[in-house]
């Protein structure tokens, strides 16, 4: 497969799907975004939808691999079940992975499946990658905290790494992999380094066709990140920061969570804040309002959006979907609930990202071809 410029992890939501519904074509072809399905919870089972239906666990699924397959198209994919327990099935009995594979590729999507180096002792869940395997040579192996850990063992890092290999007869020329770090949020830019050099050193003798790091410097509550109501910040981009730093001596690529920290609850509240956080060059600039039930209410974004135009790194309408629904918001055309703001948030990064990883590689480039001309 051709090296991604980009690889989003995305939760497989409908804010998520809107921002993929509107982005630019280049853009879109220019990503490999990795879709995690959101655990089917006992909140969801009570919605009227599933009330009487025998199987509301497949229902579910088919509607949010349905909604996968419909922004993607053709378009390369990756999907993984990380928040599901890996012996997870639907009301049949068939493996949630299985299931969710099987449906994609029956509608036309390009799938690779992602392996869980933290799950891989779980059984069933080796069964059903295997079962994929039958019919798939395209995965993405996803490095968590538990490999991390093993990492100060290289032989048993190694050892586990090799298992998973063989077991799934899989040449890692043809397989991705991801470093994540998850919530890099207070992580210094250093330890990030060190830790991917740590992973990629052991990974080298292996010849992955593609290695890419990934981490979210947003954190799960706006409130560690604006302290004050009504008030804005620059939080650093620590993932992107190291990635930089760490791309002029490795070929490694770049991967990050978008805009909601991997570790953010799935509880909604009437209470929460109004935010938008918009993506500038090597940091975040977060607008934070106050309670949605307090004061102005919704009506608070119209005063966000105009913080995000007056705060210099606004990038006007044209540059994405996004960008125009901020303008929309200032000129007092919508105000939008949680899930359209992730959407709105969600348009600018992967346009953002995808526009800098690029201009970083080409600048990359010709500046090795300058120093060996």
């Amino acid at each position: 497969m051709s090296k991604p410029k980009y690889i989003p992890i995305l939760n497989a939501k409908q804010g998520e799907f809107d921002a993929l519904t509107h982005i630019k074509p280049q853009t879109n072809g220019a990503i490999f975004p990795l879709f995690e399905l959101p655990v089917f919870s006992d909140e969801l089972l009570k919605r009227k939808k599933y009330e009487n239906e025998p199987m509301p666990k497949r229902l579910y699924l088919t509607d949010t691999l349905g909604k996968i397959s419909a922004v993607r198209g053709s378009q390369p994919l990756m999907i993984d079940i990380f928040k599901w327990s890996p012996d997870s099935t639907i009301e049949s009995g068939e493996h949630i992975l299985n299931f969710s594979y099987n449906y994609l590729v029956s509608r036309g999507a390009r799938v690779t499946t992602v392996v869980g180096y933290d799950r891989w002792e779980d059984i069933e869940y080796v069964k059903a990658l295997e079962a994929i395997r039958l019919r798939s040579d395209s995965f993405c192996l996803r490095l968590e905290s538990y490999a991390f850990e093993d990492m100060y063992d290289g032989e048993h890092f190694e050892e586990v790494v090799t298992e998973i290999l063989e077991t799934l007869q899989l040449n890692p020329k043809k397989c991705n992999v991801i470093l994540d770090l998850g919530d890099v949020s207070n992580t210094s830019v250093v330890d990030i380094c060190e830790k991917v050099e740590m992973a990629n050193r052991l990974l080298l003798p292996f010849q992955f066709d593609h290695i890419s790091m990934s981490g979210c410097s947003l954190t799960s509550f706006i409130t560690d990140m604006v302290p004050e109501p009504d008030t804005n910040e620059v939080i650093l981009r620590r993932e992107y920061v190291a990635w930089k730093s760490l791309r002029d001596s490795m070929d490694i690529g770049f991967s990050d969570y978008g805009v909601v920290n991997p570790n953010s609850a799935e509880i909604r509240t009437p209470h929460a804040n109004g935010k938008i956080r918009y993506t500038i060059p090597d940091n975040y600039f977060v607008a934070r309002g106050h309670s949605r039930m307090h004061g102005n209410k919704g009506a608070q974004m119209y005063d966000l959006s105009q913080a995000v135009i007056d705060s210099g790194h606004y990038l006007l309408p044209p540059f994405s979907w996004g960008d125009g629904r901020i303008d929309d918001c200032a000129n007092r055309k919508m105000k939008g609930n949680l899930k359209d703001w992730v959407a709105i948030d969600t348009s600018h990064h992967l346009q953002f990202v995808t526009m800098s990883v690029t201009e970083f590689e080409r600048e990359l480039l010709v500046r090795n071809e300058e120093e060996h001309s």
